[in-house]
């Protein structure tokens, strides 16, 4: 008798904040982007000018809620003994229609994150790579193993390993 079974899983946390944050989102959909080549925008949408958009007091109540979370994940999931995560960078980012977001990675990070000001029909989509040392190329449409899609929610915060 054959069986499947999944090695090395990799634990993403989602959660939905219901604390009162309209005043930060206010002021977060209100901050002014940064002028950015066509390509740029093209391959990334628009983005906040400042990079740190979560040091201002305005957003204090999501930035604390996201620690919150940081440190739930963290701890509980991932298993690091570790006390109290920070936020090291922070920015807002816009996409229309046309626009999307590629394929990258955070290498300088432990953790990282994307918080959902509204529902999107967008997916966010993780993608382990292949390693091609057998060269030997996989159908995904047969094994689409390698591809994991997240529909966002309003005030929806996903945390992944970066």
């Amino acid at each position: 008798m054959s069986r499947v079974e999944q090695l090395f899983p990799i634990n993403i946390y989602m959660n939905i904040c219901d604390s009162d944050i309209e005043r930060d989102v206010t002021f977060l959909k209100g901050l002014p982007l940064a002028e950015t080549s066509d390509e740029v925008t093209d391959n990334y949408g628009f983005r906040s000018s400042s990079s740190y958009v979560l040091n201002n007091e305005e957003t204090s109540t999501l930035r604390n809620w996201i620690i919150d979370c940081l440190d739930e994940y963290a701890i509980n999931v991932l298993g690091y003994d570790i006390a109290g995560m920070a936020i090291t960078q922070s920015w807002v980012s816009i996409k229309d229609n046309s626009q999307k977001h590629i394929a990258h990675k955070h290498p300088n990070s432990l953790i990282s994150g994307v918080f959902y000001f509204d529902d999107n029909d967008t997916a966010i989509t993780f993608t382990k790579e292949d390693n091609d040392f057998l060269m030997v190329k996989r159908n995904t449409e047969i094994a689409p193993y390698n591809q994991y899609h997240i529909t966002p929610m309003k005030y929806g915060l996903i945390l992944f390993p970066s």
